[in-house]
């Protein structure tokens, strides 16, 4: 079967030889968005060609989905040439030869990706119900995306070390690669998990040798690594990606900004050590000309743009974009929303501007295109430290609009949020919940920088503060230093200028400390599952206090009140370990708090965690507090206690328990030689299902690097730009 290239064919798209030795001929037209009779047209030209060449057998294929009888129209078109009209292939047909060769669905990746996930999540309701909003943004970026080396490289990497650290650039198109990867690995039967706030989230949902891949979207942060790494983070990062590296069943993907990883490395001494190898960079050169060209092409045609620019685009209007210094694959989305629009006759003209001066294109939305209550929006969703439940962020609104004189309605708000979703505002969902966050990175940190210069609107932010999360927030952030087209009196990673609000700032705190939390975690009870407070997040709340100037705390009274009620919490079993031990030690630091409150809650944790031993986890954090607070290595009166759980534990699961490598590190540092026998049993029966499963794993195709062109001539992508805007009429 030979192909030819884009452009003028003479009528012959692909040419073949029969077992006869003559030779068959086909014309492929894609068509999709075409009307029926745009094709047919297009089909008739076609006719005078074939009286100039020498065949025996002729198709005709099309993407466009048929009747019977607009096959027949087609076929008597030709009918002196063909045999029948199932020699006229249409969209369906094609779908049932690429279900008849999945080989061939195997070379074309998007192609396999969509149908493996698809399966998956037809073959796995309750995970898709739970991962809804995971689930729509993989399917959103399998329609756009463009296969190139990257994806390869960064697959290989994978598949070698089971973890993948992707850094580059903003806009580069890292967390694209990192949905691809995670695709990639649910066509292969890996159930997704995204962690949203810290590893801990993974190490909770991490299952045996269950089939896993974990999303760590920006690990260190969107804008600096101070919002993710708290106490021991990279520690407990740097452990669950030794535990992931050993297994056949899990997979890692993580992604985050090259100059945060590097600062991040300069101050956390576990960062800097982890293996380089699991280092992917994706830069700017990863992607070729024609890679660049498919991009533009893939975003053009999901796009609603007018055919004259199209034309503008096929008649060498694309080279403006992909040759431009400045394009970048977010840029390009950018440029082909609605919002931007698309519409307009100097479409193309605006396009190659929003390279050139990418800093203005927040800028101009904001001033230009927004009223004051759609700004006001988002400088509120702007001060939540995650997405946010529409109902919270209706009440934090409509409390800044309310300070700010700022007329507002629940219409209003509805209607800034559709004007502002795909620009500004990414709604997903939690459950059933309808939820708001900023659209990326670049958003947040052009946000900043507004909140930042406007002294107003910085006190209107604190003052009205409905959540502690949005006071938290304001007192830790820093700005992107991307001033876009405004004077900036701060500079990049900059704090928030609130010297003048510290007062108002602690009063904040006070007023919100015991009101609700807008974070929410999935939590499971029986048939019972929803999104709730975090476990820890008074924890969290008292430990950011903490951490902040004098000036910004509510009163000490206050604060040694708070930390004995988050005791008499803990006395009930209520709250979260591995933040109450964070807690305590910060405490032990700080002089202005008193003597027996510390002593109290001291008393108060240790009796919590030597009284709730029924998880290997309670073990590690209970053996891993003794020894960092008192010295004492592994006990000997708590021996038979943990002997007790092991066998408990053996007992309990099949085929082994969850925690195993702990399990025999304790055993060990306790001297029970025995159980340490019988877990190292288990152990070695791990290790062979998991050589059996790499070895089926070995067996599933999989997604390989292929050598592409790294440079495309002008006929190539004109031709291809030329199919665009004919399909389009």
């Amino acid at each position: 079967m030979e192909r030819f290239a884009r452009g003028r064919d003479g009528g012959v798209d692909l040419r073949w030889t029969l077992e006869t030795g003559d030779v068959g001929i086909a014309q492929c037209k894609h068509y999709p968005k075409s009307s029926f009779s745009q094709l047919l047209a297009a089909a008739r030209e076609e006719v005078p060609k074939l009286a100039n060449l020498e065949f025996t057998e002729y198709k005709f294929i099309t993407s466009q989905e048929l009747g019977v009888s607009q096959k027949e129209q087609i076929y008597n078109l030709f009918s002196e040439h063909m045999r029948s009209p199932q020699d006229v292939y249409s969209g369906f047909d094609v779908d049932q030869l690429v279900a008849r060769h999945p080989e061939v669905e195997r070379r074309h990746v998007k192609l396999w990706l969509a149908s493996g996930t698809q399966l998956f999540w037809a073959t796995h309701s309750e995970l898709a119900n739970r991962s809804e909003a995971l689930r729509e943004r993989l399917e959103r970026t399998l329609h756009r995306y463009v296969d190139s080396t990257a994806f390869g490289l960064a697959t290989r990497l994978l598949s070698e070390h089971k973890v993948c650290l992707i850094a580059g650039e903003p806009g580069i198109g890292k967390t694209v690669l990192a949905r691809m990867l995670v695709a990639e690995a649910i066509a292969r039967g890996f159930e997704p998990v995204e962690v949203s706030m810290d590893i801990d989230e993974a190490w909770a949902a991490m299952q045996g040798d269950r089939l896993q891949v974990f999303l760590y979207d920006d690990f260190l942060g969107k804008i600096t690594f101070s919002e993710r790494m708290g106490k021991n983070e990279d520690a407990r990062l740097s452990d669950f990606i030794g535990k992931v590296s050993g297994m056949e069943s899990k997979l890692l993907i993580m992604t985050t900004r090259e100059y945060i990883l590097r600062d991040a490395r300069r101050d956390y001494r576990q960062l800097e050590r982890m293996d380089r190898r699991l280092h992917f960079l994706l830069e700017l050169e990863a992607y070729s000309r024609l890679d660049k060209a498919r991009i533009l092409y893939n975003h053009i045609w999901h796009a609603d743009i007018s055919r004259e620019s199209l034309r503008g685009l096929a008649d060498g209007g694309w080279s403006r974009v992909v040759d431009h210094p400045n394009y970048s694959p977010r840029l390009i989305e950018y440029c082909t929303r609605p919002s931007f629009g698309l519409a307009a006759d100097d479409y193309l003209d605006r396009f190659v501007d929003a390279l050139a001066h990418p800093e203005e294109i927040w800028s101009e939305a904001y001033d230009r295109h927004l009223t004051e209550e759609q700004r006001a929006l988002l400088v509120v969703v702007a001060s939540f430290p995650a997405e946010v439940g529409i109902n919270d962020l209706q009440s934090a609104h409509f409390s800044f609009c309310a300070h700010m004189g700022i007329p507002t309605s629940v219409r209003g708000l509805r209607a800034s949020l559709e004007v502002a979703e795909g620009t500004f505002v990414a709604l997903s969902k939690r459950d059933d919940d309808p939820a708001a966050g900023l659209y990326s990175p670049s958003v947040g940190e052009f946000l900043l920088d507004v909140i930042a210069n406007d002294h107003e609107l910085l006190a209107g932010l604190v003052r009205s503060a409905m959540f502690f999360e949005q006071l938290s927030t304001l007192a830790t952030a820093r700005t992107g230093g991307v001033s876009l087209g405004r004077r900036s009196t701060v500079g990049p990673t900059d704090a928030l200028p609130l010297d003048d609000f510290w007062p108002d700032v602690a009063a904040g705190f006070t007023r919100t400390f015991d009101g609700p939390t807008p974070d929410r975690i999935l939590n499971q009870t029986g048939y019972m599952t929803g999104y709730e407070p975090p476990f820890g997040y008074l924890e969290r709340r008292l430990l950011l206090l903490l951490n902040l100037p004098a000036a910004a705390r509510p009163d000490v009274s206050w604060i040694n009140d708070k930390l004995r009620y988050v005791a008499d919490r803990w006395k009930q079993g209520k709250g979260w370990k591995p933040d109450a031990v964070k807690l305590v030690q910060a405490v032990g630091r700080e002089d202005f708090i008193h003597g027996e409150v510390k002593d109290y809650i001291k008393i108060a944790l240790e009796s919590w965690l030597s009284g709730q031993l029924s998880e290997t986890t309670d073990w590690n954090i209970y053996l891993d507090y003794l020894q960092e607070d008192r010295g004492v290595d592994h006990p000997a009166d708590l021996a038979i206690a943990f002997e007790e759980h092991s066998q408990s534990e053996l007992d309990r699961w099949d085929p082994s328990p969850p925690d195993l490598d702990d399990l025999i590190y304790h055993a060990q540092r306790f001297g029970l030689d025995e159980v340490t026998d019988l877990l190292r049993e288990k152990a070695s029966e791990d290790e062979e299902r998991e050589e059996a499963r790499a070895g089926q794993l070995a067996s599933t195709p999989a997604a390989r690097p292929r050598p592409g062109r790294a440079w495309a001539s002008d006929a190539d992508i004109e031709a291809m730009f030329s199919r665009l805007a004919q399909s389009h009429g």
